[in-house]
C-alpha cells in the first residue's frame, strides 16, 4: 500500500516502510510481494506488463490447429465504473479453459495449470465460424480471446 495525500499524490512525508496487518501468517512490509497470500502492496503492477495477463490464441484465422498460451498471471477486475478494483493472482494453480461458438454452445472445457506449456488443439473438424476462448478462475472470467476457424 502507498500513502497518498488529499490530492491523491504520493505522500513523501512518510518515506519509511510500513507493516500492514493481514490474514497472512507473516507481516507484510510495503513494496513486497507475498504470492502465498495473493497480496501485492504496489499499485502499478497490473499496468506495467499487460501482456503477462493475456490469453494468446493463434493463428487467427485457423484451419487445422490452434495454439493456446496460458498467461502467467491472472487479473480480475470488479466494481462499478471508475471505482474498479484490480486483483492480480501470482500463484493461481489451475483455471478452466472453455471454448464457445457464437451460438453459446460449449465446444471444449479443459483444466489448465499455471506455467503450462502452450496447448495445441485440432480444430480441423470444428464447423467454420468464430469461437470465443475464455479462461475462468474461481468462477469468474479473467481472460478472453476470439478466433475464426476457416
Amino acid at each position: 500500500m502507498f500513502k497518498f495525500n488529499s490530492d491523491l499524490e504520493y505522500d513523501s512525508i512518510y518515506t519509511i516502510p510500513r507493516t500492514y496487518d493481514s490474514l497472512c501468517p507473516d507481516t507484510i512490509v510495503s513494496h513486497t510481494i507475498m504470492p502465498d497470500c495473493d497480496v501485492i502492496t504496489g499499485l502499478n503492477e497490473p499496468f506495467t506488463n499487460p501482456e503477462d495477463f493475456l490469453l494468446k490464441v493463434y493463428p487467427n484465422p485457423a484451419t487445422n490447429t490452434i495454439t493456446v498460451e496460458i498467461p502467467q498471471l491472472l487479473q480480475k477486475r470488479s466494481g462499478p465504473g471508475g471505482f474498479q478494483a484490480t486483483t492480480v493472482y501470482h500463484k493461481w494453480g489451475s483455471a478452466i479453459l472453455e471454448v464457445y461458438d457464437l451460438f453459446g454452445k460449449k465446444q471444449l472445457e479443459r483444466v489448465v495449470h499455471q506455467g503450462q506449456l502452450p496447448v495445441t488443439m485440432d480444430v480441423s473438424r470444428w464447423p467454420r465460424g468464430m469461437y470465443v476462448f475464455r479462461l475462468s478462475f474461481r468462477g469468474e472470467m479473467v481472460a478472453m480471446e476470439k478466433v475464426v476457424v476457416e
